[in-house]
């Protein structure tokens, strides 16, 4: 039976652009999950402030947060601005963030007991695959990385542990 509380879930950000729903999206990421993930298939989306998710969408997200604090890529167009309060704002105890525009059709249930075990709070995919199960070597996206010789992090997978203080 999939995982209902808080202490594991999937969470995304999901803000619309001109061009692409998003939440839409997100929605499509939601039942990937649930129809791929034996323990944990539960997705919170955070949306832009004002935004309305339409019903036939909401159902399949365990929580829909407002984004805080203003939004900060309210004139951007690939709204990364907003990227780091997701450690503020996740409903969960450990969260794998996803970008809204992926898709699940493997299970992952080992990945989460494995990220659990780290002695990191925050893991970061460092190599990536395309549909076809090829390393992603381009940097056509990530110039900036590369001209300032940056570690070539994917914020797309991100797992988050929060920290008890105590």
């Amino acid at each position: 039976m999939p995982q209902t509380n808080n202490s594991r879930g999937f969470f995304t950000l999901a803000q619309n652009t001109p061009g692409i729903d998003y939440v839409k999206c997100a929605y499509a990421l939601a039942l990937s999950l649930k129809q791929s993930q034996k323990n944990i298939s539960n997705l919170s989306i955070a949306v832009t402030p004002g935004v309305i998710v339409p019903e036939q969408y909401a159902w399949a997200f365990d929580q829909i947060i407002e984004i805080p604090w203003g939004d900060q890529a309210e004139n951007s167009t690939w709204k990364l601005e907003n990227e780091w309060k997701v450690p503020y704002i996740t409903p969960y105890d450990e969260t794998i963030k996803l970008d809204a525009d992926m898709l699940f059709f493997t299970d992952i249930t080992d990945w989460w007991n494995f990220l659990e075990k780290s002695t990191s709070d925050i893991i970061c995919a460092n190599s990536v695959l395309n549909w076809r199960g090829e390393k992603i070597t381009s940097d056509f996206c990530r110039k900036t990385f590369t001209a300032n010789k940056l570690p070539n992090i994917y914020s797309g997978f991100t797992y988050l542990k929060k920290k008890t203080v105590g």
